[in-house]
């Protein structure tokens, strides 16, 4: 969900800003600490950083540059790729189902026990607390802030934390009010005011930022493993990438939270606007808010829509110009518009 939406709420004038955040400075660090990690000397002997430290020059320099940009290039285009990546968008081969199916029954079992809480249905408090009352109302207060990291059904739980945080709010965010996310956020946020999209764009670029730093994390990670698997206790080292990695994807479970608040606010204060844009005739109610957005979704996610009402449209009036009597008295008019010269 988070990528499918990107085009509309990233304006070109920062595009810029957010190459140089999101591709530019992860693929620079990831580079310098590949090429640190190779001119060690770990393939044919000894770990040396000093002498990988001490070989950096000019040259070396310009080299990196060069090599960090193409990294940061290459990936740019992928980065939709890498948050389906993150959210348990395995594919359809043998493993990636198996393990789909693995994590999304354990994250099922999760929102099952955390709804037990909820309910005062779960586990009992140990015997030994001296106040069991307040240990269940704890476990109730952590079950419902950790639910709501979660789809409403269970059925649309997916296989990992962040594709769950993002699955919440694609499709419990527009409920209350009929509204398809995906289908509707495009269309939102070209409409929407100056502070809203601001506020989603800054949302949106913080988690990217994670998920790329997760990913390049991880590929460090595994390098670093390749190349120190014969040096004894210098494996450790793969520890470091892999704590960055670890960080940086909690960091995107967090920011998906804060990117999902961004996207309802922006429906909420804007969805109004859309209807405008439409032509469609505000709705008095919030069931009639719903009804309409029945079909104005089914409109809007289908290249052959099949809908069952007729949509009326509601056009301004058009604005007739007033014309102003003719200044020489002869009673004719000027046929100039209100406001300028006679």
């Amino acid at each position: 969900m988070a990528a499918n939406v990107l085009g509309a709420i990233a304006g070109s004038a920062r595009v810029g800003r957010y190459f140089t955040v999101v591709s530019a400075l992860p693929s620079a660090v990831f580079v310098s600490y590949v090429y640190l990690l190779l001119e060690s000397g770990a393939w044919s002997g000894p770990v040396r950083f000093d002498e990988a430290v001490h070989g950096l020059d000019l040259q070396a320099g310009l080299v990196l540059a060069l090599l960090s940009f193409t990294a940061a290039v290459a990936l740019h285009p992928l980065q939709y790729t890498l948050i389906q990546l993150l959210e348990g968008y395995w594919g359809r081969s043998v493993l990636g189902r198996g393990l789909a199916y693995l994590r999304t029954r354990h994250h099922q079992n999760v929102i099952a026990a955390l709804d037990a809480d909820i309910r005062g249905a779960g586990p009992a408090p140990p015997p030994h607390l001296a106040d069991p009352a307040l240990a269940a109302g704890i476990a109730r207060r952590e079950a419902r802030r950790l639910r709501v990291s979660y789809p409403y059904h269970v059925a649309e739980a997916l296989p990992t934390r962040l594709g769950n945080v993002l699955r919440r709010y694609e499709v419990d965010s527009g409920e209350p009010y009929g509204i398809n996310v995906v289908r509707a956020v495009p269309r939102v946020g070209m409409v929407a005011g100056d502070r809203e999209l601001g506020y989603v764009t800054d949302q949106r670029t913080q988690l990217e930022l994670a998920v790329r730093v997760a990913f390049l994390g991880m590929v460090a990670a595994v390098v670093t493993a390749g190349v120190m698997w014969r040096h004894g206790v210098w494996l450790l080292l793969a520890l470091v990438p892999y704590t960055v990695a670890y960080l940086a994807y909690r960091g995107a479970v967090t920011a998906a939270n804060e990117y999902g608040t961004a996207l309802t606010v922006m429906i909420e204060l804007n969805r109004f606007a859309l209807y405008e844009r439409f032509h469609l005739k505000p709705p008095n109610s919030l069931d009639e808010e719903r009804e309409l957005n029945r079909y104005l979704m089914t409109l809007l996610g289908s290249s052959v829509p099949e809908i069952d009402r007729d949509l009326r449209y509601e056009h301004p009036t058009p604005v007739m110009p007033v014309l102003l009597p003719d200044s020489t008295g002869g009673g004719g008019a000027s046929g100039g518009l209100a406001g300028g010269e006679g």
